[in-house]
């Protein structure tokens, strides 16, 4: 009798253990799958932010871009007139430069704090690797390209002091014509590349993307 009552207390024991252990183990599952959904919800949001981000982005390239572009050719046509005799050979650069270019430097007003909250704040661990990457690469090179470039032309063509005083003037020209076309370039290579990552991140929220725009919020 005792070795049968033993036996069922240990029966009994053990099942009890179990279903506390099973317990425990579910409450860490559930815990898990919260912090999981917590998680994703954060990274979705910080994406959303992103793509926006980059529309915004995209948007100001294409403004800037055509004129960048257009405006490097009439600074190598004014070179050349120069060149020809058409035009004064010696002046003040920085007062000939301002007739020619209708809208100055004119340089794309490129955001990236989206982007530096999520990098920062650790929230892109559930996203793609691919997805993270290509968003990289975009706001990498238009760090290190784009505002690396206006900005080297600012510095050594508006605010160097040697383009105020008088002096030959078609070789500054040439030059600030090279430099209008290669940030036109960069510019050009940096809508594809944003929109390439831009594209890749708003797949990733699964929406589509209509006219440019990722159609978050809407009807896919």
């Amino acid at each position: 009798m005792s070795i049968r009552l033993d036996f069922a207390t240990i029966a009994k024991a053990v099942f009890e253990a179990s279903m506390v252990l099973l317990a425990v183990l579910l409450a860490f599952l559930v815990t898990e799958w919260r912090e999981d959904n917590r998680a994703e919800a954060r990274a979705n949001m910080a994406i959303e932010r992103i793509v926006l981000e980059l529309e915004s982005n995209i948007a100001q390239l294409q403004v800037v871009a055509p004129y960048h572009g257009e405006t490097g050719q009439l600074l190598a046509d004014h070179a050349a007139s120069i060149e020809a005799g058409d035009l004064p050979a010696r002046g003040r650069f920085i007062e000939d430069a301002v007739d020619v270019m209708p809208r100055g430097l004119f340089p794309p007003q490129l955001t990236r704090t989206a982007w530096d909250y999520a990098v920062n704040s650790g929230v892109l661990d559930p996203v793609d690797y691919d997805v993270v990457a290509d968003l990289a690469a975009a706001y990498s090179l238009q760090e290190s390209g784009v505002n690396s470039t206006w900005r080297q032309m600012a510095s050594t063509m508006f605010l160097n002091e040697e383009n105020m005083a008088e002096g030959e003037l078609s070789p500054r020209f040439q030059l600030l014509g090279l430099m209008f076309r290669e940030l036109a370039s960069q510019e050009n290579f940096l809508i594809q590349i944003s929109t390439d990552a831009h594209t890749d991140a708003c797949e990733w929220l699964e929406h589509t993307v209509i006219d440019g725009r990722c159609a978050m919020g809407a009807e896919d």
